[in-house]
Parts: C-alpha cells; structure tokens; sequence
C-alpha cells in the first residue's frame, strides 16, 4: 500500500470518526459545533505533513522535491475528500433524510425576516436544495477537502522540500 494511500485512509476514518460524533451529539446546533471542524482540519495537515515526511525521510532517502511533496499531500487530500464526500452523501441520502427539508426551512426563514421578494425566496430555495441534495454534499465534502488539501499541500511542500547536495558526486 502507498505511502499516501495509507495516510490518507488512517486520516479519513478518523475524520468520519470525529464528523460521526459530532452529528450523534447534535454538535450542530450548539457553540461547539462552530470549532467541531477545526479538528478535521488539524487531521488533513497532519496527514499530509507525515505522509510528505515519511516518504522524503524513509522512501526518498531524505530528498523531495517540491513537486513531488506536492503531489503526495494532493493525493493524501483526495484520498480524505472521497471518504468525507461519500460520508456526507450516505449522511444525507440514507441516515438523516429530512437534512434538505431543514435547510430548506432555514433558509426561506433568514430571507422572510431579511424581507426577500418571493422570487428570491424561490432562487434561495433552489440553491440550497441543489447544495444539500447528496450529489451536491459529495461534491461540497471532495471539493472542500480538496482545495484546503491543495493549500497545505503547498504550504508543507514549501517547508519541506530537500534536495541533493551535491547531486554531481556520485559514488
């Protein structure tokens, strides 16, 4: 199994671990669920950061290009957004049905109290039906995890890349 294969399944079921919690305790809808995923993020850095470490430090030979650290923590990311995408449609598909129905609630709440005409209303509507439907959850979990994967990736790619030292004297 690959280096970032193994890293991101370990960081992707701790993160469905956490995301898990913290829909059976209704995290949601309290303060803490405003800080809930701050620990997921702190799971995806921490992947990427030992997956890009482990594979310049023991498979490299403690050299790695920026490329290719770049590479290693964009594949740890998706690796993590194909579990969390997928968990967020089984999520709203098969264990919270009536997830849509809330959102829907919510959102023709804030633009009746923000005075919205009814064809705002109605374009609200939409849009959040599309966003919470679980095709629209699938893509919203990859895509997220993706793009904040792609900024640590470069980020740790940054920090941690080594190169050779004298690359022309060879034994």
């Amino acid at each position: 199994m690959s280096r970032e294969l193994q890293y991101g399944m370990i960081a992707g079921f701790l993160t469905l671990g956490w995301m898990s919690l913290g829909y059976f305790l209704h995290w949601e809808s309290t303060v803490m669920g405003q800080y809930a995923p701050y620990l997921s993020l702190f799971i995806l850095a921490v992947a990427i950061y030992a997956a890009i470490l482990y594979k310049r430090d023991r498979d490299k030979g403690g050299v790695i290009t920026f490329r290719e650290a770049a590479t290693t923590g964009m594949v740890v990311s998706f690796i993590i957004g194909l579990m969390v995408g997928s968990y967020l449609l089984v999520y709203v598909k098969y264990v919270n049905t009536d997830y849509v129905n809330q959102m829907i609630a919510s959102a023709t709440e804030y633009y009746k109290n923000g005075k919205a005409s009814q064809e705002q209303v109605d374009k609200g509507i939409a849009g959040v039906r599309a966003m919470y439907s679980p095709f629209g959850q699938f893509t919203y979990g990859v895509g997220t995890t993706m793009m904040t994967g792609l900024l640590i990736a470069l980020l740790m790619s940054l920090i941690m890349q080594r190169k050779e030292k004298n690359p022309g004297l060879k034994n």
